[in-house]
């Protein structure tokens, strides 16, 4: 995606209008911190789609629940603070 962006940005069969959005969105994939943001989201989705999967469980009771819950917001809270 971002050697489209860049190489759309020089492309001079687009408007200025165009290139300067495709390099804009280049300058953005290539932002560390939005590397680490990426990284960031899908390690908390992975997370929140093991909670719901153990939340679906036939064993699953509510204090069970409440405790998977509270460890998972925890978890967020942590990596929240750590970035």
């Amino acid at each position: 995606m971002y050697a489209h962006f860049n190489n759309s940005a020089v492309d001079n069969s687009l408007d200025s209008k165009e290139r300067a959005q495709y390099n804009g969105l280049a300058s953005k994939l290539a932002c560390s911190n939005f590397l680490q943001n990426l990284a960031l989201m899908c390690d908390a989705l992975q997370e929140l789609s093991d909670l719901s999967e153990a939340l679906q469980a036939e064993s699953m009771n509510v204090p069970k629940a409440d405790h998977l819950i509270r460890r998972q917001i925890f978890q967020l809270h942590q990596k929240k603070m750590f970035f």
